[in-house]
């Protein structure tokens, strides 16, 4: 019985050993190819462009109201998740992007949970106070 376990935990270090050098021989030689540098490069450029983010043009209403609906539809289907976080988020962006924010925070405010409306309630405002604090001119201190 004993024999028989050495035996195996060999052919098992064996084989295990000859699949890291089988790895290795093959990475080598991937990287050596000589289009391998091109080759991830346009990899890289395509996913880069496929996860690209699409510039949207909101002074088009018909774009504008494409956009605010499929917010709102996201903001929905990520309640329905549980992903409350990003549900916010999506809430967020349709009071910000809509042409009127308070009718708006009205609707939301008759179709949402009060928990749920608070939070993007205060999300809005922490966001707002951010974004004002942003766009304050700085003043020159020489």
């Amino acid at each position: 019985m004993d024999g028989k376990r050495v035996a195996l935990l060999c052919i098992a270090g064996v084989l295990g050993s000859a699949f890291i050098g089988y790895c290795i021989y093959f990475d080598r030689k991937r990287r050596n190819d000589p289009d391998y540098k091109r080759k991830v490069l346009k990899k890289r450029k395509s996913t880069l462009r496929q996860n690209s983010t699409k510039v949207i043009d909101l002074n088009d209403p018909a774009v504008r109201d494409q956009f605010l609906a499929s917010q709102f539809e996201l903001a929905n289907q990520k309640m329905m998740e549980g992903d409350m976080e990003a549900s916010i988020s999506h809430f967020i962006n349709f009071i910000q992007f809509s042409s009127n924010p308070k009718v708006a925070l009205g609707t939301l405010q008759q179709i949402l949970p009060p928990a749920l409306f608070k939070a993007i309630i205060e999300t809005f405002a922490a966001v707002m106070k951010a974004k004002e604090r942003s766009e304050l001119p700085k003043d020159d201190v020489d």
